[in-house]
């Protein structure tokens, strides 16, 4: 089926698949609180207050989504090649972290990028809707904005943290010196 090549579900699925509770793992409500509401929140609260998102803010966030999205790229390639010298023993608790690590990282880029492609699209839409730079968009497109914008920050800090612990990893099993 033609529409299956664009189906981003299983991407939403994998993401979500990532906020669970490690010690129960079951999906984590604080979690999808944190990621979901939160910034859906703030954007209503910030569009009800009458702030105002000018276009000129607009294209500075349709440049920065749109950088965001060639280098989330390129980090995916250096979680295939993370991936690709993954071997090992399946005993080996640091492989089995390795791979966990990987493969929620994965989701969560992959996230990020769908997160900052529909950013770029409200953004587009936003501008041709908008006659003049110093005209505020529309309140639904600056909801979308706002609210997307917070929510890929905090995946980009959840995609910190993973690769932070990733590294780590690395270091015990590669027993180097962590204290440098």
């Amino acid at each position: 089926m033609p529409l299956d090549k664009i189906n981003v579900g299983t991407i939403v699925a994998g993401h979500l698949a990532t906020l669970r509770d490690y010690g129960t793992q079951r999906r984590s409500a604080v979690d999808v609180f944190v990621f979901f509401i939160v910034p859906v929140v703030l954007a209503g609260l910030t569009v009800w207050s009458g702030v105002h998102v000018r276009a000129t803010a607009v294209n500075a966030l349709l440049a920065a989504f749109s950088i965001f999205v060639g280098l989330l790229f390129n980090v995916l390639i250096m979680v295939l090649t993370f991936l690709q010298t993954t071997q090992g023993s399946p005993d080996d608790r640091s492989l089995v972290i390795r791979k966990q690590l990987l493969r929620e990282i994965t989701a969560n880029l992959s996230f990020a990028i769908l997160v900052a492609l529909m950013l770029v699209a409200v953004a587009i839409i936003s501008l041709v809707r908008t006659e003049n730079d110093n005209d505020p968009i529309h309140a639904p497109e600056a909801f979308v904005l706002i609210a997307g914008s917070a929510t890929f920050v905090l995946t980009l800090l959840m995609i910190l943290r993973r690769m932070y612990a990733l590294l780590l990893n690395e270091f015990d099993r590669h027993k180097l010196n962590r204290a440098a």
